[in-house]
Formats: structure tokens, sequence, C-alpha cells
């Protein structure tokens, strides 16, 4: 293991504020009033920077956050909560963490895609309110808007990491289009409303996928401009290189993307590898379906229209074919089944905020390359 990853890995297995704080807590167990004197200890400055600095109405200054801590504490006590990606990490697709030890479980779940590796000792984690055990060597996927916890109440070290949904603009293009188990995962964790779907794979102690893991960890610590980028790339590698060699080793989940290949699933997978010259006629016919059925659902089960998907997936492979290839925008635009020119710079500028041409530049100048 190379030394920037030894030290990391004994950065991982030291216990920080936070960890140390709520293993006290664990500690006090049932004994309420030492377990409040211990809650009043902490600062207002901490509860900020762990991020629990929620406000409790009626309660003074000192006390606000406290509140929310002793109902965690209670666990079942909690409403499921929504968590957002790091808000000191605006520019960022790709984030990785440890799990805190010892905080108190509580279910939530949030609008990005978390995967949790269990790097060593065990966690327990309830997903869609079924309890699984965990391993060292496990590898868990789970999709946005599914409730979950993960719970590690000994010195094992659990890392997670988040990706945002419109990372896929990018570098999901190829598991987007790919059938098979990762793809459909992706896919339906892009469209689905609510699921109780996940996937487990163990890669036990495979040390190559480990270093990859450890050099992503290296490589968030450089953060200059082109930490993001590289990022993308190293977990996109590193997601086929786990379905190549355990993807028929996979458990998944009763709700996760389906063993037993589902209809509705199947369309929006062909839409995304068949946009380009597909119709929703065309779409219909395939699975000899009414038109007016086979729209109705598509909206049922992704929550957007067949025109809204096509669309997403022309600007998803415009970016990608922006930043990756040196197609002029009128073939872009052609390639990707516009009518004209215009109305692809007019889509991708009122979806994407900016025209083609700045869009291309910019990413350049952030890759280094000539523009």
């Amino acid at each position: 293991m190379k030394q920037e990853a030894l030290a990391i890995l004994e950065e991982l297995r030291r216990y920080n504020d936070k960890e140390l704080f709520f293993k006290r807590c664990y500690e006090l167990g049932n004994d309420q009033t030492a377990l409040m004197a211990h809650l009043k200890s902490i600062s207002r400055e901490s509860l900020i920077n762990w991020e629990i600095d929620r406000y409790d109405e009626g309660l003074p200054a000192k006390a606000q956050g406290i509140n929310h801590l002793f109902l965690t504490l209670g666990g079942s006590s909690m409403k499921p909560q929504k968590l957002f990606f790091p808000k000191q990490l605006p520019d960022r697709n790709v984030f990785f963490k440890k799990h805190d030890r010892y905080y108190p479980a509580f279910v939530h779940s949030h609008d990005f895609f978390e995967i949790f590796y269990c790097l060593s000792g065990a966690c327990v984690s309830a997903i869609g309110g079924e309890r699984i055990n965990f391993h060292e060597g496990s590898l868990c996927f789970i999709p946005p808007l599914t409730n979950h916890t993960v719970e590690i109440f000994d010195d094992s070290i659990v890392i997670y990491f988040l990706i945002r949904k419109n990372t896929f603009d990018v570098f999901g293009v190829d598991l987007l289009t790919a059938d098979n188990l990762l793809g459909r995962f992706f896919t339906e964790g892009l469209y689905a409303f609510n699921s109780s779907q996940y996937i487990i794979i163990n890669i036990d102690k495979d040390n190559e996928l480990l270093d990859m893991l450890f050099d992503m960890l290296i490589e968030q610590k450089t953060d200059d401009p082109f930490t993001n980028r590289i990022m993308e790339n190293q977990i996109k590698i590193f997601f086929f290189l786990v379905l190549r060699r355990y993807g028929n080793k996979a458990i998944v989940g009763k709700n996760g993307p389906r063993a037993v290949k589902n209809k509705h699933w199947d369309m929006i997978m062909y839409i995304n590898e068949n946009f380009r010259t597909l119709s929703l006629a065309k779409l219909a016919q395939h699975f000899n379906l009414e038109k007016s059925y086979c729209s109705r659902l598509i909206k049922a089960v992704s929550g957007k229209t067949y025109k809204e998907i096509v669309r997403d997936n022309q600007m998803r492979f415009a970016k990608h074919l922006l930043q990756n290839s040196d197609m002029r925008i009128y073939e872009i635009s052609y390639s990707l089944g516009f009518e004209s020119q215009e109305n692809f710079i007019r889509t991708f500028k009122k979806t994407c905020g900016t025209s083609p041409t700045a869009y291309r530049r910019q990413y350049r100048q952030i890759a280094g390359s000539p523009a």
C-alpha cells in the first residue's frame, strides 16, 4: 500500500471529536440525567461544525440542536429526514467520507446516490425497513429517495461515497445504456419516485480495488481544478471492474434492479439506447402496447414524460460529446436527433444555462486542454 494510503488509513482509524462525543452518549445508555448533562456540554460551534445545527422553536440558543440530538438518540422517535449533498462542495460531483462511529441510527434519504464500503469490522443497515448485516469487504449501492440507516457501534470503519444525480450527464453515459446490473440500478435510481432497492456486492480483500479506493481518497485530498473530473473517471472504472469481477455474485434487494426483467424499466432502458431515432409510436409498437397507454405507463413509473426522458438523454450525450470530442455544434445537434442546430442551441441553453460553445470552452479551461 502506498505511503499516502497508509496515512489515510491511520487517519480513518482515529476517533474524531464527534465520534468521541457520541461514543460517550452510547456508554451512558439509559441514564437520562447524565445523558442530558453530556448533551448540554457541547458547544453551539461544534453543533454547527458537525452540521447538527437544526433550530428548535422555543429553546434558547444554547439548547438549539440539543433537542434534535436527544430525539435522535431515541431512534424511532425521529421522522425520516431528507439529507443534502455537503453544502461546502458546490462544484464536487463525487465525495468520500468516513461514516461517524457511534452516531445514533436515524432513518434518512437523500437526492443523490450513496455507496458505502465496509473497510473493516462490520455494520448494520436498515434499507427500506429491512435490516441487513454487512461485514468487511461489503459494498452496498443505495439509490436516491430510499429510506435507510447505517449503524456502527464499535471500531469498525465504513467509507461512503456520494454521487450527484447530474454526474450521469457525463460519466454515466455508458452505465445508463448498459443492460447490466449497474445500468439498471442507476437508470431506476434516476427515474424512480421511491423505492427500497439496493445492491450488495462482496469484493472481499480485492487488493486492486482497494488500491483504487484509496487512490480516490488521495485524489480528493489533492483538491485542485482537476480533482472533480479525475474522481468521476476513477469511480466509473471502479464500478465497471466491480461489475466485471463480482456482478454475477451480487445480492439484489427484493425491490432492486430487477433480477426478473420488468417491462416498465425495459422501456426506459430502450429509450436510453435508441432515443436518437425513436418515437413514442415506435416504442409502443416495440413493446406491443397502445401508444396512449405506453405514454401513461412511462409517466407513472418515472415521473417524466417520454419527451422529457428523450430530452434528458439528448442533453446528457450533448455534454459528453462537447467534453470528449471535436465534433462541430451542428454535427452534435443532428447526431442527437434535433431538426436543426438552432433548436439544439436553444434547448441546450434553456436546460444548461449556457450555450454549447460556452459550455465546451468552460470545460476545457477547467480541464486544461485547448478550447
